[in-house]
Order: C-alpha cells, then sequence, then structure tokens
C-alpha cells in the first residue's frame, strides 16, 4: 500500500504461473481480471509482429485470475479454469432446455475457499473504485460540474454492483458452511456482509440463536453508520 497526497492507493498484482498452462504463453495485459495472451508459435520467444493481417495472425485468449494463490490448495488452477469455461458465474444449479433445473455437480463439490476468493475479487474493485471516487472529488478542477457529477454517480452504483455481488459469494459460503459443519467461520462471514438485506437473509441460513444475536449486532451497527454518513 502507498499513498498519493494522503490518499491510499491498493496495488495489486495477481500472482499465476502461466506455464502451468502452456509454455508458448506471451502475457499481453490484464483486462476485467482475466490475463490476455497470445500463444507463440514452438520457434518464438517474442511474437512475430511482421504479418499484415489481425493481431498480427495470433489469435487472443484470456485466463481468469485468482488472488489468492492458496486457492490452489483446494482446487487447481486448471480444473478452475475448466469449470468457469461451461460455467463462469459458478452456478449451482443450470436450467435445461426442458426448463428442469439440474445440479452442475462440478459447481456443487468446489469448495468454500473458491467463493471466498470471487468475493475478495470484489472487494478489490469495490477499493479501486471508491479510490478513484476520492480522487475525482479531491481534484475537482479536473471534471467539469455536469460531467462530474455524472461520473460520481457511475462509480457510486459500480460500487453497489460490486457489494451485492460481494455480499452473494459470502451468502453462498454460508450455505456451505451450514453443511459442511464448519460453523466456526459463521462470526467471520457475518461481519464482512455489507448490506442490511443480506444481513437478513443470513438469518433463514443459521440456526443457531448466538450467530443471530450477532447478525442483529451488525444490522444496528450498519443502521448507525448510515446515520453517522447522512448527517
Amino acid at each position: 500500500m502507498s499513498s498519493l497526497n494522503g490518499i491510499g492507493i491498493l496495488e495489486w498484482l495477481p500472482t499465476i504461473n502461466v506455464f502451468n498452462i502452456s509454455k508458448n504463453i506471451f502475457p499481453l495485459y490484464i483486462n476485467n481480471l482475466q490475463l490476455c495472451y497470445i500463444k507463440l508459435k514452438s520457434n518464438e520467444k517474442h511474437p512475430d509482429c511482421s504479418k499484415n493481417s489481425n493481431f498480427f495472425g495470433y489469435t487472443l485468449n484470456r485466463l481468469n485470475l485468482r488472488i489468492d494463490s492458496l486457492t490452489n490448495y483446494y482446487i487447481n488452477y486448471s480444473q478452475y479454469q475448466s469449470i468457469l469455461k461451461t460455467n463462469p458465474t459458478l452456478k449451482e444449479y443450470i436450467s435445461s432446455l426442458t426448463g428442469e433445473g439440474n445440479e452442475a455437480e462440478s459447481t456443487l463439490n468446489i469448495p468454500w475457499q473458491q467463493y471466498d476468493d470471487m468475493r475478495y475479487i470484489q472487494n478489490v474493485n469495490i477499493n479501486h473504485l471508491e479510490y478513484i471516487i476520492k480522487l475525482i472529488k479531491s481534484n475537482q478542477f479536473w471534471f467539469a460540474g455536469a460531467n462530474r457529477e455524472g461520473n460520481l454517480a457511475s462509480y457510486a452504483n459500480n460500487i453497489n454492483v460490486c457489494e451485492k455481488n460481494h455480499d452473494k459469494w459470502l451468502l453462498r459460503i454460508l450455505r456451505k458452511i451450514q453443511m459442511s459443519k464448519e460453523l466456526y467461520i459463521n462470526s467471520d462471514i457475518i461481519q464482512m456482509l455489507k448490506l442490511p438485506k443480506c444481513l437478513e437473509i443470513a438469518k433463514t441460513i443459521i440456526k443457531d440463536e448466538k450467530y443471530k444475536k450477532l447478525i442483529n449486532d451488525s444490522l444496528l451497527l450498519l443502521q448507525k453508520s448510515s446515520q453517522f454518513m447522512s448527517n
């Protein structure tokens, strides 16, 4: 973490061993949490840009990135990539052509730690967006009035979307750990939930009154925080 004019800057560099996928990979850039790359020919060390064709004759490929390298302990990267190709949002139930829901067995067997990695990605996005909003507010001369307000509204809306996705992953973890009886994780999940609606949903998932009390405490804290921010 570094700072610029007193504002924290989140520096994130995802780690991935591309040679586990192929020895001919040439990374280009990262877009939307995906590594975009091309595959070199067997005798190439660098791309050949002499061809007068689209993308110099190469095909652009993408790999989904992970943040927590420890997740590989629970599900290896090649298996993770294979699942995401057919089920990018990790749906646990997939509708068939007849309209019936079928269990996506490969997804149902994914450990909750992978869901937590997906949750953390949303948190990274939220931090980035909040930083951009701070920049816009602290450097007003960069933006004309209407344009500035439009940017702020757009980024605030994106934060809301990320918060919803963040809490959806947490609720999926919560359901999984009730089945696996790893109830000691309940407290961490409850305290990470950002939205009152999702805390209310958590009440319907958890049976233990001790954790329901913690949910009520979290709801009260969110309410007080909201009142403080509005004053």
